[in-house]
């Protein structure tokens, strides 16, 4: 792996992370409120949307298509009032979602303990692992999303699975960072031995 791929892997680990750590953070400590919250601000999206479409459509001259506008208004109007108005009956169907999207994510990782394994990273299989308990979680969050008493649990769990992606980011960070730097001191290895050449050469 040449070092231009390493920095491009190492800037979206770290984008990731900060990312994946901030949610995280937020469902341990909210924890219940968390899904209220995250679905609450998906409906007054959704509404936006379709407001924002409909008033671009009225100062638009060309009124063609009218009729898709409409449609779009309507649709993200209700949408947006479904999840505002029944948060309570959505948790549990939110829960499911997120329980799948953890396992899937944490698969989604795979690529990366590969790149860094290719590359020589010896302790790839830490990353290995933290995307397994991801995984693991990821699965048993959504068996047990519609059970009432492990609803808390489970939010917890998403949060604590959030955090586990942010920490293999980071273990995946220091992997790249450790293979650039033993490619660096090749490539110095390997001017100086150019450098050396060519004064032999010289000299002859």
């Amino acid at each position: 792996m040449d070092l231009d791929k390493l920095k491009g892997l190492r800037r979206n680990l770290l984008l990731m992370a900060m990312l994946e750590l901030v949610c995280g953070l937020f469902m341990i400590i909210m924890k219940d409120k968390s899904q209220e919250i995250l679905i609450v601000m998906l409906g007054i999206i959704a509404a936006s949307y379709g407001i924002v479409n409909f008033f671009a459509w009225l100062i638009k001259k060309d009124k063609d298509g009218s009729g898709s506008a409409v449609v779009i208004l309507i649709l993200g109007i209700v949408s947006g009032a479904l999840l505002v108005f029944f948060r309570n009956d959505l948790s549990k169907f939110f829960i499911l979602i997120e329980g799948m999207l953890a396992g899937i994510f944490g698969v989604t990782k795979l690529p990366n303990m590969f790149s860094i394994k290719k590359a020589g990273f010896e302790k790839w299989w830490v990353v290995l692992l933290l995307i397994l308990i991801t995984v693991g979680m990821g699965i048993l969050i959504g068996l047990n999303a519609f059970d009432e008493a492990f609803f808390s649990i489970a939010t917890v769990l998403l949060g604590v699975s959030l955090v586990l992606d942010c920490a293999t980011d980071i273990f995946a960070m220091a992997g790249t960072s450790s293979v650039q730097k033993q490619l660096l001191a090749i490539e110095g290895e390997v001017e100086v031995d150019a450098e050396d050449k060519a004064e032999i050469v010289k000299k002859k």
